[in-house]
């Protein structure tokens, strides 16, 4: 194992929050304490007292008598090992370590303290893996070539740097699809060259597969993606047993798939796997599953089904000043604007505001204007929509997404022509120009608009054959295969 100078009870609280599942920033929300105070604790430099750790335990739903067994095994100086390997694998001082404890607390006999026992030593272990990732990311994400740096430095091919690389590629895909593409494939690198038993390699290398697949799949490279999520599944079917205490994230390996699942309109398959996901998860993975949930859910009109899976999550995401945080209470927002219970809306917008502010990006904040605009015109105040509409709809254009641009135009064009306003909606039609010219817009998708667009023009466009376009632009923006047939029978999907 990892040598630790910590004081016991420092451990014990990072073993305890381990096995909870959750971060510092978590637990700190929960305790009503900063994070840097849980930090401190964490690190030596407070010394949390028994009754802190029992408080601490509490909030995390553990039992007094898991701190005090805890707190036991903590106080055993822990010996130098070699690099781990991974869960399964124990050295003999280790065996005789794990006995030795058990015998200790009184339950040598107990199958079951034994188990908690190699659970708390692995989890410890994994902890310590894991800062030492976060300590090495600092040199590792400065070089030029991460694939390179990977192969000429040893310290680099460790389990818990393929995981961070992982972890990193998903916070750059939104803004950064290429970097997200070079992140995963410097984990599955270092994957491959990671030491560990079989069938632990086989689940690192797998996680890192699936997380490759993900980053292609945003680059909208769906059969390359195809090709990824595939491997990854058969190298967890080899690896399975590898991770028998849950080190690794399997129901992100899940979510990742369900995610080119939704985008392919293959709903059902999304839900099954979120499901599945939803099983494996520790609460934070499990609130994040339920958010993906809910959009599949969107997708599928099934609005009360995706309002229920929010409700759901929100308990379980700790950092109420994340961004799954905002997305959740935006979705929320967005589901019951789509009932038209506009009261609830309006009652819950100022948080949801406050949120949008905080976090500071860009594309946030245009999508939150939209949802005003769509509010206003539901309420009634339908100049003040349109104004809200028109900044939205340009905001898109100037960053360039011309999909969503297209839904705020038929929202937009809905408002206008409640107001009567037909010379609006042709000039509206004739501004459609960078749309029909983008390439994230399908032939499809394109040919619908194309079908308002002449009616606009000839002064016939109707709020029904709006709202059917949005409609229609709602389930096909990823679906290319979804056709709009036509202007008197524009329900029809085939």
């Amino acid at each position: 194992m990892v040598r630790e100078d910590r004081p016991p009870e420092s451990r014990t609280l990072t073993v305890l929050r381990d096995l909870r599942g959750w971060d510092q920033h978590q637990l700190a929300a929960a305790a009503g304490l900063s994070e840097d105070t849980i930090s401190a604790y964490e690190r030596g430099k407070l010394v949390p007292s028994l009754k802190v750790l029992l408080r601490l335990a509490g909030v995390m739903g553990q039992p007094e008598s898991m701190v005090h067994e805890v707190l036991l095994l903590a106080t055993y100086p822990a010996k130098e090992q070699g690099r781990w390997v991974g869960p399964v694998h124990f050295s003999a001082d280790q065996e005789r370590e794990i006995w030795a404890r058990s015998a200790d607390i009184g339950r040598r006999t107990s199958g079951a303290q034994e188990r908690w026992t190699v659970k708390a030593i692995v989890a410890a272990t994994a902890a310590a893996d894991r800062r030492l990732a976060r300590q090495l990311w600092v040199a590792l994400k400065a070089e030029a070539s991460l694939a390179q740096a990977i192969v000429d430095h040893p310290e680099y091919q460790i389990w818990s740097i393929a995981e961070l690389l992982c972890e990193e590629s998903i916070r750059a895909a939104a803004h950064r699809p290429d970097r997200a593409l070079e992140l995963a494939r410097a984990a599955l690198l270092v994957a491959s060259l990671a030491p560990g038993e079989e069938k632990w390699r086989q689940l690192v290398l797998g996680s890192a597969h699936g997380h490759v697949g993900n980053a292609q799949r945003v680059r909208e490279e769906m059969d390359e993606a195809r090709e990824q999520f595939q491997q990854c599944r058969e190298l967890w079917e080899v690896g399975r047993g590898g991770d028998p205490v849950g080190i690794l994230n399997e129901g992100r390996v899940f979510g990742l798939e369900a995610s080119m699942c939704r985008e392919e309109g293959r709903f059902t398959e999304a839900l099954d796997l979120l499901a599945r996901g939803v099983k494996v998860s520790n609460p934070t993975e499990k609130g994040y599953l339920l958010v993906s949930q809910s959009k599949v859910r969107e997708e599928m009109e099934d609005y009360e089904g995706a309002i229920a899976s929010l409700r759901a999550a929100d308990p379980l995401i700790g950092v109420k000043r994340s961004r799954l945080f905002w997305t959740l209470r935006f979705d929320l927002l967005v589901n019951l604007c789509n009932l038209e219970r506009f009261a609830e809306v309006q009652d819950a917008l100022p948080e949801v505001k406050g949120l949008t502010i905080a976090l500071e990006n860009a594309l946030d904040l245009i999508r939150f204007r939209w949802l005003e605009g769509r509010i206003e015109a539901g309420t009634g105040c339908l100049e003040r929509a349109v104004a809200t509409l028109s900044v939205a709809r340009a905001d898109f254009l100037t960053h360039q997404l011309p999909y969503d641009a297209a839904l705020v135009t038929m929202d937009l064009a809905a408002v206008l022509l409640d107001l009567g306003r037909l010379a609006q909606v042709k000039a509206l039609a004739l501004q459609m120009a960078p749309i029909f010219k983008s390439r994230d817009v399908h032939a499809n998708a394109k040919k619908a608009l194309t079908l308002f667009q002449e009616a606009a023009l000839a002064e016939a466009a109707t709020i029904d054959l709006v709202r059917k376009v949005a409609r229609y632009l709602r389930r096909a923006r990823r679906v290319a295969h979804l056709k709009f047939v036509s202007a008197e029978d524009s329900a029809i999907l085939q």
